[in-house]
């Protein structure tokens, strides 16, 4: 009987350990890049993409990052680092980048109901100045 109670017990373990290990391997990540737009100089690059990540953990935010021309944004730095990105904002929202001078970069963004939002001042250098600017 207690052979019966174990071998039960040990399947149960197994099938919840194949079940967790399906929804971990089965989220992807996904990068699309929306929009580039190089500042009046063309030193920088304001690059505002889409970042996803399906499953049941899923997420989908907007992101904005500045890279210097010379080190031009890329999904694979994207990943590694995971800080090169400046502006953060719940999917959903209208985002619209524009430059105001070589170095002052201008995001315009909706707000939507429960977004989650997160904003730096400067890119990672501390090069190029951001203005947020909210339009609903």
């Amino acid at each position: 009987m207690i052979s019966r109670f174990l071998s039960g017990i040990g399947a149960i373990t197994l099938c919840i350990s194949f079940l967790y290990l399906l929804v971990v391997f089965s989220s992807r990540s996904s990068f699309e890049i929306e929009e580039q737009l190089a500042s009046p100089n063309k030193k920088y690059i304001a690059t505002y993409y889409v970042a996803m990540k399906s499953g049941v953990t899923g997420w989908c935010k907007q992101r904005v990052a500045v890279s210097p021309e010379k080190i031009p944004f890329s999904v694979e730095t994207e990943q590694s680092i995971h800080h090169h990105y400046l502006f953060t904002a719940t999917c959903g929202a209208e985002i619209r980048l524009e430059w105001e001078s070589n170095k002052l970069l201008v995001v315009y963004y909706s707000t939507l109901e429960h977004m989650f939002l997160s904003m730096s001042k400067t890119d990672i250098l501390g090069e190029v100045e951001v203005v947020y600017k909210n339009i609903t």
